[in-house]
């Protein structure tokens, strides 16, 4: 069999995922084959259906393709429905093996009566309830029963359907649509094992559908890595550009009496630190898509870990005429932690809430304490977030809204850090907000127990003795 690649150059999650996908679908043809492999028939058929499953990148034309391999070998007449998000139905695919009068019969049918997502009988049911069906000799009013048109129940009549399976098409557990077949032929009735191997080729069509997703998910990551891409060189020649320019003014000669030396070393420190705080996030970036940040830990106190990064903060937020409030009502907070890492979280969503936080505004920073666990809440009265994209705001090289991002800078590296590290130390962050020019709320969970040793979406690390 052929394989296939998803795209030149795909990110490393989504080749594993990829992987495991193929993996998953030649363990399925392996396993079915076994109990194929007396009947001729379904064991070519089901050869036929894993190669296009597995030669063909578009996912949605596997499922029209499939449907073909089982005309007219296993039926006259296979039909494939998917579920639709308002909860209709609607017809993707079909083959049809019949004469001309039945075929425009159905034709007829299709045009004048659409498809009714709560009809007793047919794919319709087989979707809602997720249940196969076998109709090994059709009664003579089992799809004509829908209606009490003359006309419906004529031309149904009239295809002169002698048996008929239905089955669902799931992927994790949810229904995605229906694969029927019918036979038109008298003497071809479906048993049991006719429906279990369909339900083989609905299962196929789902793994044909997982691969729509993945490659839907991996465009989307492309796209995501491009835009990354893009505001990246925009951000790092701009502190580049700085350098350079004050760096030409200083070794310009004869020297400009008027230039102001503290000023212009000032401005290139500054541009340098901002260059290495980028170059720092990527770098710990890399590190979690190759689940390799690894936490070095030891008793901290939040209150101390706080306190040092306002102190840091601080200078910045003068600059802007920001107050910052951190309502201290806790004399310890000790947890088992990461401190350079927990000061690294902080630090960006600080770094945030002034950045986005208008001249003259507030940051008020709230540490709580419950049953088991500890709650830094950063408060900002600035230019809030649109509720529907708190959701997605944790996400890699995401920026909500890019006319924001183009204004006040940035690469959308900052809060996926914090969202990996704060889950790396067994916790939880969210964001919370009522809507643009409402502030924003960032809430940090931490549990006093240790960390544990598990992972975040499958990034592995390591707890390292703070001894070491």
């Amino acid at each position: 069999m052929r394989k296939i690649s998803i795209m030149s150059h795909p990110p490393f999650e989504f080749r594993i995922k990829w992987q495991r996908f193929e993996r998953q679908v030649r363990r399925v043809f392996a396993f079915r084959r076994k109990n194929f492999a007396k009947d001729s028939l379904r064991y070519r058929i089901l050869q036929s259906c894993t190669a296009e499953l597995l030669s063909n990148s578009d996912g949605m034309a596997i499922l029209k393709n499939i449907v073909h391999h089982l005309v007219p070998e296993m039926g006259d007449w296979c039909l494939v429905n998917l579920a639709t998000a308002n909860g209709g139905l609607s017809r993707h695919s079909e083959a049809r093996s019949m004469s001309l009068k039945k075929s425009l019969a159905l034709d007829e049918i299709r045009l004048r009566f659409p498809p009714n997502p709560m009809a007793k009988g047919g794919l319709a049911e087989v979707i809602r309830t997720g249940k196969s069906q076998l109709v090994s000799v059709m009664p003579d009013d089992f799809f004509a029963s829908n209606s009490t048109n003359s006309d419906y129940r004529t031309l149904w009549a009239s295809l002169g359907i002698v048996s008929y399976i239905g089955v669902p098409i799931i992927l994790r557990g949810q229904v995605y649509g229906a694969i029927a077949i019918d036979s038109l032929t008298p003497a071809r009735h479906y048993d049991h094992s006719d429906q279990l191997f369909l339900e083989e080729i609905a299962s196929l069509m789902g793994l044909a559908l997982e691969r729509v997703k993945l490659l839907r998910e991996a465009n989307e990551a492309n796209q995501q890595k491009d835009q990354f891409l893009a505001m990246l060189s925009h951000e790092l020649r701009t502190p580049i550009s700085a350098v350079l320019g004050w760096s030409q003014l200083l070794l310009q000669k004869p020297r400009n009496p008027k230039l102001d030396e503290f000023k212009a070393l000032e401005v290139i420190e500054r541009s340098a630190r901002q260059q290495k705080a980028l170059v720092d996030d990527i770098l710990d970036l890399s590190l979690v898509t190759l689940g390799r940040l690894r936490l070095v830990t030891s008793q901290v106190d939040l209150n101390q870990i706080i306190q040092t990064t306002l102190d840091s903060a601080i200078i910045q937020a003068e600059d802007k005429q920001i107050g910052i409030v951190f309502q201290r009502d806790l004399d310890q907070a000790s947890i088992i932690g990461d401190a350079s890492r927990l000061r690294q979280v902080l630090s960006n969503v600080v770094n945030n809430a002034i950045k986005f936080t208008p001249a003259g505004g507030r940051i008020n920073i709230d540490l709580m304490r419950s049953i088991d666990e500890y709650s830094i809440r950063i408060t900002d009265s600035g230019i809030g977030i649109d509720p529907q994209f708190l959701p997605v705001i944790f996400d890699r090289f995401r920026q909500v809204n890019d006319s924001i991002s183009r204004s006040y800078g940035g690469m959308g590296l900052g809060l996926a850090l914090v969202d990996h590290i704060v889950r790396l130390h067994g916790g939880k962050v969210w964001a919370e907000s009522k809507g643009e020019g409402a502030g924003t709320s960032v809430v940090i969970v931490l549990k006093h127990l240790p960390c544990p040793h598990s992972t975040a979406d499958g990034l592995t690390f390591e707890h390292l003795n703070s001894s070491l």
